[in-house]
């Protein structure tokens, strides 16, 4: 095993004062010679693969009595037979004290080391636990496990065969990070501290071999270490002006890393800045109810891409663990009220740009997203779960700012949990009152947007067309026009609330408001529960 050099416990000293040489202890020791057979334990998974551990010509077995005994027997074995084996022979001499005979009894422990660890140290003490150094790492778990394997075993001083079991846990942790950050030879700091700790238990600097992505395997002594709420930091590019903070990497998870274990981290930091679903807790499951349309999703913020050909259920196993969605479908328009674009088990956040979705983001067709996230009316069975809300400090973007006939029509109706709206950003709303040319109903592009949202606490306007000035004169805006534009947009809303809109458009609703006029038709714009207040968009 070409392993690098250990620290132990109780021979750090040692390892800087004593040579490769064993030197004989200052107590009166003889030797007596000592043969045995090891093997790797039947469930220890040494390898990547989860094959058995094989034996190499460096290794050697370091044996010694337990307790009392520890420092009166002692000593190394060399490897006669079994080279790439799965079990080997060892034989070699071990010191005994001249007052100690051991018995077939005796119990003893086993420990396969390296061909440059030390025996002892000046004041007699036995081979210890190893402890790793805070940068110690390897490039893939293949490699973790020959530089920092601890087999250990324990029997009878009599005894002919041991088995040997992995004592040691390995973290894997990945990061891919937007190579245009962080091309091949740029160096990236990780650190990866634990709970409420100050300090680091581990970091690193790597050099990055891969563009984007860089990966290492961290030992650890085996159950020595429970991870709870642990965060990983990562600071990369030129003059480290990129800097990431990963917390709770296991807020649903606290994981002891038990010995003969191996944990994968999967950390990234590549934005793609389209539409995409956050789980706010474990086990999510979530569905996508279009399929083909080039529809394509990725659940590693679009390092890789799949083709979403059938409609199946995603798994999104941990909290803030997420889906990014893009395709080429013309709309989702679902008017007939039966296919709402997605279904969540759990509540889950949704983000980023919708536009991902359809082929072009600069337009927005027909009915593009009627009633998107909207839920049944509770006959179906079972029922579908009220699953969406957004994030203010990562939101839902609807970025055109030219709407069409009932682009957004009842998109969120019955979502109970939605406590936050993505910003309305019309510039140019079409004069819905002439309808599609189709003989049907004009629907506005707003009609029915938050009915039935009895969480929501915040709306903002955002586009110039709810501002005022000359061409949207909001003392002599078309009411047939708001009307339809709006048209039941919080119909059966929450009760309390506030709307930060321009402050033309924060006066004429006042004005509207206090004369009774239309504002106060619950048919028409004016669905508006009475503790909503309309402030200006300069209190954001």
């Amino acid at each position: 095993m070409r392993r690098q050099i250990l620290v132990w416990a109780s021979a750090l000293v040692a390892l800087f004062s004593c040579s490769r040489k064993e030197q004989a202890p200052e107590v009166s020791f003889h030797t007596i010679p000592y043969s045995v057979w090891v093997s790797e334990a039947p469930d220890s998974r040494a390898t990547l693969s989860g094959g058995n551990y094989v034996f190499e010509a460096e290794d050697r077995l370091y044996v010694s009595g337990i307790g009392e005994n520890a420092e009166k027997l002692y000593g190394f074995m060399n490897l006669v037979s079994g080279v790439g084996e799965t079990s080997a022979h060892y034989e070699g001499s071990l010191y005994c004290a001249d007052d100690f005979t051991p018995s077939a009894s005796t119990p003893v422990t086993l420990a396969l080391v390296g061909p440059e660890d030390c025996l002892y140290h000046p004041a007699g003490g036995k081979l210890g636990s190893p402890v790793y150094p805070v940068n110690g790492y390897a490039e893939s778990l293949a490699d973790a496990v020959e530089k920092f394997s601890c087999f250990t075993g324990s029997g009878a001083f009599g005894d002919e065969t041991f088995n040997l079991s992995q004592q040691t846990a390995f973290l894997t942790l990945n990061l891919k990070i937007n190579p245009a950050e962080a091309p091949v030879g740029s160096s990236v700091s990780i650190s990866l501290t634990n709970g409420g700790d100050a300090s680091p238990m581990w970091q690193v600097t790597r050099t990055v071999e891969s563009a984007g992505q860089v990966s290492q395997c961290i030992p650890f002594e085996g159950g020595a270490v429970t991870l709870d709420h642990a965060k990983i930091t990562a600071v990369w590019g030129d003059n480290q002006q990129y800097s990431r903070e990963f917390t709770d990497v296991c807020a649903d998870r606290s994981k002891t890393l038990a010995r003969n274990n191996y944990y994968n981290l999967t950390r990234l930091t590549i934005e793609f800045k389209g539409f995409r679903i956050v789980a706010s807790q474990g086990s999510t499951t979530v569905t996508f109810n279009y399929c083909g349309d080039g529809i394509q999703y990725s659940d590693d913020l679009g390092f890789s891409w799949h083709d979403y050909d059938a409609v199946a259920p995603l798994t999104l196993s941990h909290a803030g663990d997420m889906l990014f969605f893009q395709g080429r479908k013309a709309s989702y328009d679902n008017s007939n009220g039966s296919t709402p674009l997605f279904n969540a088990d759990k509540l889950c956040y949704i983000a980023g740009n919708i536009m991902s979705l359809l082929p072009d983001e600069n337009v927005l067709p027909e009915y593009a997203f009627c009633r998107a996230f909207s839920r049944s009316n509770g006959d179906q069975n079972p029922p579908v779960v009220d699953w969406v809300d957004i994030n203010p400090e990562d939101p839902l973007l609807l970025p055109v700012t030219t709407l069409n006939y009932g682009c957004y029509y009842e998109m969120f109706r019955r979502c109970t949990s939605l406590h936050w709206a993505p910003d309305l950003m019309a510039e140019d709303m079409l004069d819905v009152r002439q309808g599609p040319g189709n003989g049907q109903r004009a629907r506005g592009p707003y009609y029915g947007i938050f009915r039935q949202c009895s969480s929501l606490q915040r709306i903002v306007l955002n586009g110039t067309a709810f501002k005022g000035g000359e061409e949207y004169d909001m003392a002599h805006y078309d009411r047939d026009l708001m009307k339809y534009t709006f048209d039941k947009w919080m119909y059966q809303s929450s009760n309390t609330g506030t709307i930060y809109a321009h402050p033309d458009m924060v006066t004429y609703w006042q004005n509207a408001r206090s004369s009774g006029g239309w504002y106060s038709n619950e048919a028409q714009f004016a669905t508006i529960g009475t503790g909503w207040t309309v402030v200006s968009m300069e209190n954001l």
